[in-house]
């Protein structure tokens, strides 16, 4: 059995060393056989290598595109922003041309606005003047249609310049009312019951807790309209006619707008021909006529003995005080 194994054992190391060797044949055979092969030339080399030369040399003129296109594309967009920049500073100088025609404008405005102002207070002062002259000379005494009625026998229609109180009550169309009411009272009884009435709404005019007026929207703006549901008013309309009523309303309105806070007549030049308020150069016109047509000599109001029954010089003329 000893013998067996060991007889085993001599056979395997036979058969690796046979092995082995085989190996090494195998090898030795390979490196002879390379020996023996023939070299590649250096032509042989390049012309192996030349395909990958072409292709790195392509990948390089498509990157010098690239970056050509790119450096024209940056010129451009330089040449663009030049162009931006020369606009931008000619845009810069009207800019401030534009700013400095403002700024004079504005100033230009300012003054005309504090002319404005001056013109207009002397425009009030002016107006003011016509009124008290116009109103010493007597225009103030004629109603409207005394004037009318003057102007209808003259060519000149400054004539129908006047003073006018804004605000105040006639008696007139009470006295009216009162005669178809009572037709069989007297005359006198008629003007003393017209006056008491027309005093007691020139009392109500002046009262500041009687404001028959609302407020409401009229094209987009808030106005002051008159309430025309005023229980006063109503019952005035109801017992004493749209004459009446009229009148107070007409008084009311005027006060409204002329003397809302004062709440008592107040002179106006007026031009009663066109019923509206009268320009300062419309009231010069009838100061200046006035003074042609009674003071042909001078400048300033004469007294004179008048029949102011017939309105001419009576027979036996005498002058009073007459300046020269």
């Amino acid at each position: 059995m000893a013998t067996n194994g060991s007889m085993c054992l001599d056979e395997k190391k036979k058969r690796s060393r046979v092995v082995v060797a085989a190996d090494e044949s195998s090898k030795s055979k390979k490196v002879a056989d390379r020996s023996k092969s023939p070299r590649l030339s250096d032509d042989e080399e390049f012309q192996s290598a030349a395909p990958t030369q072409d292709q790195q040399i392509e990948e390089l003129k498509g990157e010098i595109e690239k970056l050509q296109a790119r450096v024209r594309d940056l010129e451009k967009q330089v040449d663009e922003k030049a162009e931006l920049e020369t606009e931008v500073e000619i845009l810069k100088e009207q800019v401030d041309e534009l700013t400095g025609s403002v700024e004079s404008l504005e100033d230009l405005n300012q003054v005309l606005t504090v002319k404005e102002f001056q013109h207009n207070d002397e425009l009030q002062e002016a107006r003011k003047v016509l009124i008290q002259e116009i109103g010493e000379i007597g225009e103030s005494s004629c109603t409207a249609t005394e004037l009318l009625e003057i102007g209808e026998s003259s060519s000149n229609s400054q004539c129908l310049v006047g003073i006018k109180r804004m605000g105040e009550l006639h008696s007139k169309p009470f006295c009216d009312a009162l005669k178809d009411i009572c037709s069989s009272s007297s005359e006198d009884r008629f003007s003393d019951q017209s006056v008491l009435l027309c005093n007691f709404w020139e009392q109500m005019l002046k009262d500041p807790l009687w404001h028959p007026f609302k407020v409401a929207l009229v094209d987009g703006k808030h106005r002051e309209l008159l309430d025309e549901e005023d229980k006063l008013l109503k019952g005035l309309k109801n017992a004493w006619g749209k004459e009446a009523y009229s009148t107070v309303v007409n008084a009311l309105l005027e006060l409204n707008e002329y003397n809302p806070n004062g709440r008592y007549p107040v002179q106006e030049l007026w031009n009663f021909e066109e019923n509206r308020r009268a320009t300062v150069n419309e009231g010069v016109a009838a100061l200046a006529h006035h003074l042609r047509m009674y003071h042909p000599n001078g400048r300033h109001p004469l007294q004179e003995l008048w029949n102011f029954e017939g309105l001419f010089h009576p027979t036996n003329t005498t002058s009073m005080g007459r300046n020269s």
